[in-house]
């Protein structure tokens, strides 16, 4: 890509034009100091949406930008505290479903087994089994 502003200063500059199409008596909702506060807000989430959109179009080892990658970009910002949670959730199930599996050999090898500790085992299994499942057709539809 050539070289251009960086996005930091992009988005100051869009911030600033916005204030002159935004003045302050367009704005009587905003105190001063939360209308400061919402611009600087707005200069970082477009900062993180120019950051995104070039990070998209290096993975894609294209010289420009495109409506593609642009829409790649704010699909992946919009979803990726939910992405977190559900490969949090997956990880999780994946531990528990291990821990699970894991005392299964001890009971091999022993002639007496404890209900109450069979019945932990499969909830466990069951239990990490579920999150490990719903976590992976939760990202496989995409919801």
């Amino acid at each position: 890509m050539p070289p251009g502003p960086e996005p930091d200063e992009l988005a100051r500059r869009i911030v600033n034009d916005a204030d002159r199409l935004f003045p302050v008596e367009a704005r009587p909702d905003f105190s001063e100091v939360g209308y400061a506060e919402f611009a600087t807000t707005v200069a970082s989430y477009i900062s993180d949406f120019l950051n995104e959109t070039y990070r998209e179009t290096r993975r894609q080892h294209a010289d420009r930008v495109t409506p593609a990658y642009v829409r790649e970009a704010a699909k992946r910002l919009t979803t990726s505290r939910r992405r977190v949670g559900i490969t949090f959730l997956g990880s999780l199930g994946g531990i528990i479903l291990g821990a699970g599996v894991a005392s299964i050999p001890g009971w091999i090898g022993s002639k007496a087994i404890d209900s109450g500790q069979a019945l932990f085992v499969l909830l466990m299994a069951a239990v990490g089994g579920s999150m490990l499942v719903g976590a992976f057709v939760t990202e496989l539809l995409g919801r």
